[in-house]
């Protein structure tokens, strides 16, 4: 199960992309179109907020959801996908993770990843899975015009600004917004497998970039 984790000021790009690519893929495996190696994940996914109640996009428009995080579901392999927020700058990174559905979140993302679930965040959501202490030791990436900001306040990560996804034990982190396709399509790969992460890009048109270097 893929799970799309949303909070208030999601990117509604982000978790559009995000929804689009992995139902692409389960429509091709679906179709006959692409096969994966058996014992391979089924790709199913789902939208939670932590209450289950709608959140608010970056735009102000509403999203619904599918329902509330909940621990109890949640087994090794499954995968908690946090899309990239609203928050542009420091002070607004202040203002996320002062939150308390961000504590929360923090709190319940550490703890799938306890039970064994991978998790993944893009763009400024890499604050809230650092916030989790899953990146401390490990080795991630973060939207590139907020570096410095990440690198003050998590010294013990081993930031690779120049990446556009960075996976360090069952953890992955992308780069600015767009890059949360790029991110989902590593999630294809690894949960059915990298053919099927291939052609989904190709049919949907999506570069598989490596590097946000380009951007500097």
């Amino acid at each position: 199960m893929i799970t799309h984790v949303v909070f208030d000021g999601v990117a509604e790009g982000s978790l559009g992309v995000g929804l689009d690519v992995v139902d692409t893929a389960a429509r091709l495996v679906e179709a006959g179109l692409a096969t994966v190696p058996r014992g391979a994940q089924v790709l199913r996914q789902r939208v939670v907020s932590l209450d289950g109640q709608p959140v608010r996009s970056s735009t102000g428009r509403t999203v619904s959801v599918d329902g509330a995080l909940s621990l109890r579901g949640v087994k090794a392999g499954d995968v908690l996908l946090v899309p990239g927020l609203s928050a542009a700058s420091e002070r607004a990174i202040e203002r996320l993770l002062s939150r308390a559905d961000a504590a929360r979140g923090i709190t319940l993302l550490a703890r799938a990843a306890a039970k064994g679930a991978r998790v993944a965040a893009s763009c400024s959501a890499t604050f809230v899975l650092a916030a989790s202490g899953l990146l401390a030791g490990r080795s991630a990436t973060t939207t590139w015009w907020l570096v410095p900001s990440f690198v003050r306040r998590f010294p013990e990560v081993a930031l690779q600004p120049d990446r556009m996804v960075v996976e360090s034990d069952g953890v992955l982190t992308a780069g600015s917004a767009f890059a949360h396709a790029d991110l989902v399509l590593a999630i294809v790969a690894r949960v059915a497998s990298p053919s099927l992460a291939h052609l989904v890009a190709r049919y949907l048109v999506l570069d598989e970039r490596v590097s946000q270097a380009g951007t500097w």
